[in-house]
């Protein structure tokens, strides 16, 4: 009688959380994108859209290895769609977490002067495409690190979104009926 009461009982994925192999991924994605952009800063070609483009790529394989790994280690080969979906932005939310505190501690703490130099090459596209002075002065209140951090994290899990939409559906593999682990 406790199998009809208990709604797991019937599931055909195990009750196995994504939480610890999505925080390892995100932290690996994370910290790889935050190498890029201190690369890219260093190098002085933040500019380059290639290279800001790169940190998603970074960020898709950081979902596809962390679902993966997931299925493929915790749960026995097999994962659902919406279990593929959720560990994918479990993923990209771990790893817009550690850019979050990145953000806030490069800019606010570690070099502020990098801050002052984003202003003004975002100043200068601002002119370039024909914006008034007050627009500009408007949007260069937002350039801070606080406001930039705010930003990151449900950017990050937006495009993780995105990217786990994908990630899920290449990934799924149900578990076929009357599949016997001991087999």
């Amino acid at each position: 009688m406790e199998t009809m009461n208990d709604p797991q009982a019937h599931s055909t994925q195990p009750r196995i959380s994504p939480v610890k192999t999505a925080i390892k991924w995100g932290l690996i994605a994370g910290a790889a994108m935050i190498i890029l952009s201190m690369i890219t800063y260093y190098a002085g070609m933040t500019q380059n859209t290639t290279l800001q483009w790169l940190s998603y790529l970074l960020l898709a394989l950081g979902v596809f290895l962390g679902t993966r790994e997931h299925r493929d280690r915790d749960l026995g080969g097999f994962i659902s769609y919406g279990r593929g979906l959720g560990t994918g932005v479990l993923v990209s939310l771990f790893s817009g977490l550690l850019l979050t505190v990145f953000i806030l501690l490069f800019y606010g703490v570690i070099d502020t002067g990098a801050l002052d130099e984003l202003k003004r090459v975002q100043e200068d596209a601002m002119y370039e495409r024909g914006m008034s002075d007050e627009q500009i002065e408007m949007s260069m209140k937002f350039v801070t690190p606080g406001m930039m951090a705010l930003f990151t994290l449900p950017t990050m899990t937006f495009f993780g979104l995105i990217i786990s939409l994908v990630v899920a559906a290449i990934l799924k593999r149900n578990r076929p009926p009357f599949y016997d682990e001991q087999e």
